[in-house]
Order: structure tokens, then C-alpha cells, then sequence
């Protein structure tokens, strides 16, 4: 008995002065990834899509829970799905290319082809991948297009 409150009671202590701090709050990191730096992560639902300096908006970019938000500017990462971002821009302001991806009308230089694959060539240099489910769409969609893409 001696032994089992020898244990007991210094865990309890411990216990309760751990539940009487708060617990620290981590800084959030912005998840790395291959696109570049994070410009700006925001995670604050909003009712429009921050852009990055006022620029044009250009594309979305779903990446795991995230989407980022590519400008002319820049690009911003936002904690936010991109069919919810897709639903509140304007329905003639572009179009999904692939489940991941969704491109302005007005920011495709070009359309290429990579083997049997499209790539939507932006403004700013930025390659955006086209799925077979939205091929025949991008194709029809008056964008430019190439002799070998056609």
C-alpha cells in the first residue's frame, strides 16, 4: 500500500500541474514544397481569394490541405478547398484543367504537348498539367493552341 501511493500520488501531482499550464502554442509552418518560397501563408477563411500584391489572378493550385494562389505577383498559400476557392470566382473567369488545378482564361500564353499529356503554358511561366478527364474542354476552350496540340 506504502509503495502504491509512493506511486500514485507524486503522478497525480504531476498531472495536474501539467493541466493547470496552458499548453504552448506552436508557430505554424507553411509547408515546403517544390513551387517556390511560400509568399504568405493565411488560414483565416475569407470571402475572396487574397492576391499577392494586388496582382492578376493567374491560377489555383490545391497542394494536401492547402491551395495556393498564383499571381502575376507572387503566389500565397491559404488553408482552403479548392472547389470552394473555384466556387466563388466568376464562372466565365476560367476553368479546372485537372483535379488539382484551375487556370484564368485570360493567363494561358500557350497549350504544349509532353507526349500524350497537355501542359498549359501561364503568363508568368508557370506549367499547369492537364487531365484527360478536362482535355477535350481545353481544347475547345479557344485558348491558344499549338500546331501539335490541336
Amino acid at each position: 500500500a506504502f509503495l502504491a501511493v509512493a506511486i500514485v500520488v507524486p503522478v497525480h501531482l504531476v498531472q495536474g500541474f501539467a493541466l493547470a499550464r496552458p499548453a504552448p502554442v506552436p508557430d505554424p509552418a507553411p509547408p515546403s514544397t517544390a513551387n517556390g518560397p511560400v509568399a504568405e501563408v493565411a488560414t483565416v477563411a475569407t470571402p475572396s481569394l487574397p492576391i499577392p500584391h494586388g496582382g492578376r489572378l493567374l491560377a489555383l493550385s490545391a497542394e494536401d490541405h492547402y491551395l495556393r494562389v498564383h499571381s502575376d505577383q507572387g503566389n500565397v498559400l491559404i488553408l482552403r478547398r479548392l472547389a470552394d476557392a473555384i466556387s466563388e470566382l466568376p464562372a466565365d473567369a476560367g476553368r479546372q484543367v485537372h483535379r488539382s488545378h484551375w487556370v484564368a482564361q485570360t493567363a494561358v500564353q500557350r497549350v504544349e504537348r509532353e507526349g500524350s499529356r497537355l501542359v498549359l503554358v501561364l503568363t508568368n511561366g508557370l506549367r499547369i498539367p492537364v487531365s484527360r478527364t478536362y482535355r477535350l474542354a481545353v481544347q475547345e476552350s479557344g485558348w491558344p493552341q499549338t500546331d501539335e496540340a490541336s
